[in-house]
């Protein structure tokens, strides 16, 4: 699972909550991404690229997850 926050102003006055809401959801297994407005507005495709490594890292985790013992990674085929 993974939750893709895009942090404007109102984020600056609240890291320590957005760093204890992290762990919190960290514990549940949740992966959080965090952007700024000006990621977002000026490296959108950084952002984009990012991204797409962060879901692909957590399809792999789910996939090792999910994959019976008795069957070989098709990565290591």
């Amino acid at each position: 699972m993974l939750v893709i926050e895009i942090d404007g102003d109102s984020h600056a006055g609240q890291k320590e909550y957005d760093i204890l809401r992290s762990e919190k959801l960290n514990s549940y297994g949740i992966k959080v991404v965090r952007y700024t407005n000006d990621d977002i507005l000026c490296n959108i495709e950084e952002v984009y690229q990012d991204l797409q490594s962060k879901i692909k890292e957590c399809g792999d985790k789910l996939y090792e997850f999910k994959r019976p013992d008795n069957q070989k990674s098709p990565r290591t085929s």
